[in-house]
């Protein structure tokens, strides 16, 4: 008698429903809402419970989905449903679901999704709606109203009368069918799995368990693949990782099982890249195409794959680890975390317990580090130089208009030791997951131990915005810097800087930045310049050992009619390697080339010929190499050994100079 009554109950609600959605008109070639991307055994929809003459259309791979469809499941199908917002609805066996009405237009973020499930379940990830609109997008049943404040939850309806729902990641808000404001029940992913159940004329109430008409979670075996090494932290994935086990082949996939197998990441996403259309849907083509998708970086199109298959498969845990370490990998930590839990929750094999405890680990500590921070450093140092003063090793001067052929003592180079003090305090505030702003003020002190004439401090202040994404980053920052020589005011600049970074094909990053700085000489205007620099170069990224090589071309201007010989344009070239030897050694090589050319000529250096003045504009030619050993005492205590030679060449020999440094420190971060 209770199977009849529902079974009444349940015709009774249909017939209401298609009385309602048959008072939408609709156009001859209505617009299509959604697609099939996966369909087994049979079902159908048909457009306004064809209220207008409209035929039950049998339903197949990447078929159209129309507002007002109605949509059947027979014994043993199941179905999914991916909508233009990027959501998707998955139906299983013996399910009623209708689209009574969707709003979405292609570039917004808004819109607007009312679902109707009237037998059977559906699980559903919600798109672009669900995250910017909440509001806007819900799910009713014969008994029951949900409000989506969600991204992962499912829904069953076993009879007219009966709702069950589950939440797995996000909030749900559910209410009897036009039941009272305050009868809503929230559940919370945060607190567990939540359940609840909804009956005729009472409350929603929830569950500490799954109803037995509710499939929900079940934890099956999981496979042992290392993330990472023991030791490690959790890293992007190296070009060539360690190999992992291949699932059971199917001949249809051979060819990606086969890639997989040999760690060709790269040829095996762009392989079945070009499989997508066909393929989508399918749990094995999803994996693997996710997993390639996850080698090489690009982690959104991963996290759409791998949310597909815990859909429809939510016992996938191998799923469910690779989408713990994509969204690790996009910085999205909650979801990373949820995903982890799962795995944990199944009491897997030692090596994979013990992998994604680090992962977790490494979440704990990235969120600690999304709060504002404050740091300090502290640096001191002792060092020998040869030439303190950039004196010249020639003693005869090039042709000049005063006459003087030596060289002067002060012009000669000067030999000294120093002591080097540094100190900076930072300040970091993330602003989103993926920008912050950094604000550091540092200064220095470097005495000599003979020539105290040429002590000089330096005092300044930066501030920096940076934003990242999947490709790389952009950033802006702006500084000011004081200079006091010999205890005297010399000069006080500000800065402007901007850089762009962009992903290449691993391991390169494209490098680019612009330097705007303005000099401001306290003692005389005729050394007050503006220069601008540009740069633009690569980094290379080989895991151990990091290349960049970069160039630029600058520019000084010097507005005092009286420093024209001062302006100049030049162009670099740069190359540094840093490699580490051992987590307690590092290694960095530096080489650095500068040629400057001077617009005007020198108003010494020159001859007379007949009785007219002819100057020489000056070139110059510098190199300087260097060399850097670090060695890591603690995680807060390192000390650095370093060796530079530099050596500047000039078309005016009074230019000319050598220099070689030495100098040994211990930096100190708090």
């Amino acid at each position: 008698m209770k199977g009849s009554i529902s079974s009444t109950l349940a015709t009774l609600w249909t017939l209401i429903l298609l009385l309602a959605t048959s008072a939408t008109v609709y156009a001859e070639d209505p617009t299509p809402v959604a697609n099939v991307v996966r369909v087994k055994g049979a079902a159908t929809a048909i457009l306004n419970g064809g209220q207008n003459g409209e035929t039950s259309r049998e339903l197949k791979r990447r078929s159209p989905i129309y507002e007002g469809d109605i949509i059947r499941t027979t014994d043993l199908a199941a179905l999914t449903l991916r909508f233009k917002d990027q959501s998707l609805v998955d139906l299983s066996a013996n399910t009623v679901f209708v689209v009574q009405s969707y709003q979405f237009a292609e570039g917004e973020e808004q819109g607007s999704a009312a679902l109707q499930l009237l037998e059977g379940s559906l699980r559903n990830i919600t798109g672009k709606i669900g995250k910017a609109n909440p509001d806007e997008y819900e799910v009713k049943t014969p008994s029951a109203s949900i409000g989506i404040r969600g991204t992962h939850f499912e829904v069953t309806v076993p009879t007219v009368m009966e709702t069950f729902a589950a939440i797995y990641e996000g909030v749900i808000e559910v209410n009897r069918l036009n039941g009272l404001p305050d009868q809503v029940l929230r559940l919370s992913s945060a607190e567990g799995v939540g359940f609840a159940a909804i009956g005729p004329g009472k409350p929603p109430l929830p569950m500490a368990v799954a109803p037995t008409a509710f499939a929900g979670p079940i934890p099956p075996s999981l496979l042992a693949l290392p993330l990472f090494g023991d030791d490690e932290e959790p890293e992007e994935p190296a070009p060539e990782p360690e190999p992992e086990p291949a699932p059971e082949p199917v001949s249809r996939f051979q060819d990606l099982y086969d890639m997989y197998q040999a760690n060709q990441f790269k040829q095996l996403y762009t392989t079945a890249s070009g499989m997508v259309s066909e393929w989508e849907g399918d749990p094995e083509f999803d994996f693997l195409f996710a997993v390639g998708a996850v080698e090489t970086g690009h982690y959104d199109q991963a996290i759409f794959a791998l949310e597909r298959i815990v859909m429809v498969a939510p016992d996938h845990y191998r799923a469910h680890l690779e989408l713990g370490r994509a969204y690790f990998f996009t910085q999205d930590l909650d979801k990373s975390e949820y995903h982890f839990n799962l795995v944990l929750a199944t009491v897997p094999p030692e090596p994979v317990r013990l992998n994604v405890q680090k992962f977790l680990a490494a979440i704990k500590k990235q969120r600690a580090q999304q709060i504002m921070q404050l740091t300090s450093l502290f640096r001191m140092g002792v060092g020998h130089d040869t030439n303190i003063n950039s004196g010249t090793q020639e003693s005869q001067l090039d042709d000049n208009f005063w006459g003087i052929t030596e060289v002067s003592d002060s012009s000669k180079p000067l030999t000294d030791q120093y002591a080097q003090f540094n100190a900076s305090f930072g300040l970091a505030k993330p602003l989103s997951k993926r920008a912050g702003f950094q604000a550091n003020i540092h200064g220095s002190t470097r005495l000599h131990s003979t020539y105290s004439e040429y002590n000089l401090d330096t005092l300044g202040v930066s501030i920096q915005s940076q934003k990242t994404d999947e490709d790389g980053l952009f950033g802006v920052g702006t500084g000011y810097q004081y200079v006091r020589f010999a205890q005297e005011h010399l000069q006080q600049s500000l800065s402007l800087n901007i850089q762009w970074q962009h992903d290449l094909p691993k391991p390169f990053r494209l490098l680019t930045q612009y330097q705007f700085i303005y000099v401001d000489q306290f003692d005389t205007e005729l050394l007050d310049n503006f220069s601008d620099t540009v740069s633009a170069g690569v980094a290379i990224n080989q895991g151990n050992l990091q290349h960049r090589a970069m160039t630029s071309w600058s520019q000084a201007t010097y507005p005092s009619l009286d420093s024209a010989h001062q302006e100049n344009t030049g162009y670099g070239l740069n190359w540094t390697t840093q490699w580490q030897i051992s987590p307690k050694w590092l290694q960095m090589f530096s080489a650095t080339y500068k040629h400057t050319d001077y617009l005007a000529e020198d108003p010494v250096f020159g001859t007379f010929v007949d009785g007219e003045a002819e100057g020489v504009k000056r070139t110059n030619d510098n190199t300087q190499l260097s060399a850097t050993t670090q060695y890591l005492w603690t995680d807060k205590v390192r000390f650095t050994w370093t060796v530079s030679n530099t050596q500047n060449t000039s078309n005016i020999n009074v230019y000319n100079h050598d220099r070689l440094l030495l100098e040994i420190g211990t930096t100190m971060n708090f």
